[in-house]
């Protein structure tokens, strides 16, 4: 049967086993991963929100060009169509038409290389887009993943510390009562209330430990104190 001092020990042990996992559940909740993961997905659909509002705006200036180019063209033949019919003899009037389709010419080849480089850009939106919507669905797999397998290993964790809770209070009401209070009041006080002696030195507050609290610490079971720090010392006595 375990006697106090080491029940003692292994409440504390449950009570930093608790601690700890406490810690690792909300690391979980709050994970960085997946964090940085979301900032990401947001900033691909707003990349991908983006191309798209450009293709189409590509898209309709693309209609508006070809819209305008075909009246030009219209209006070019027209006039080419009076230029070449031989009605006309007025010196000026040929001089006024002959640069008027000239201009329409320039216009209609300036806006065709507009449409070119338009053209070459939506494809290389085209493909952006689709790079853009594969990097999203990899993301947002990933993050679901990641959300899975966080959640499942908190599940595990919280039943972890469901266990160690009823290990922990099992012992805690087995102790002698006044030895309970003081162990609470010195976890509260010290973080925590029972410290291992090693190399005769109190782990608590790094000081020697006499040589008479040594002697029964190595050949007695008794809860004895620090008289530095007033933690309740332990001594492993498999590690001689």
């Amino acid at each position: 049967m375990m006697d106090q001092l080491q029940m003692l020990w292994k409440i504390q042990k449950y009570d930093q086993y608790i601690e700890q996992s406490e810690q690792q559940v909300i690391q979980l909740e709050s994970d960085e991963e997946t964090e940085n993961l979301e900032l990401k997905i947001r900033q691909t659909e707003y990349d991908l929100t983006n191309i798209k509002t450009q293709l189409e705006l590509n898209n309709v200036k693309i209609q508006r060009y070809n819209k305008k180019l075909e009246q030009l063209n219209y209006n070019n033949e027209e006039i080419e169509k009076r230029l070449y019919s031989g009605n006309i003899t007025d010196l000026d009037q040929l001089t006024h038409m002959n640069k008027e389709n000239k201009d329409k010419k320039e216009e209609i080849k300036k806006i065709e290389t507009e449409l070119l480089e338009i053209m070459e850009t939506l494809d290389d939106l085209k493909e952006s887009v689709i790079n853009k919507e594969k990097e999203y669905k990899e993301l947002k797999y990933l993050l679901e993943n990641t959300k899975k397998k966080n959640s499942q290993e908190g599940t595990e964790i919280k039943s972890d510390i469901v266990s160690y809770k009823e290990k922990r209070e099992k012992l805690l009401n087995n102790l002698d009562e006044t030895l309970k209070k003081k162990y609470i009041k010195l976890s509260k006080n010290k973080g925590k209330a029972v410290a291992e002696v090693i190399d005769n030195r109190c782990t608590g507050c790094h000081m020697g430990i006499p040589l008479s609290i040594l002697s029964k610490l190595k050949k007695t079971n008794k809860v004895n104190y620090c008289d530095n720090c007033g933690r309740i010392l332990y001594y492993n006595k498999k590690e001689e």
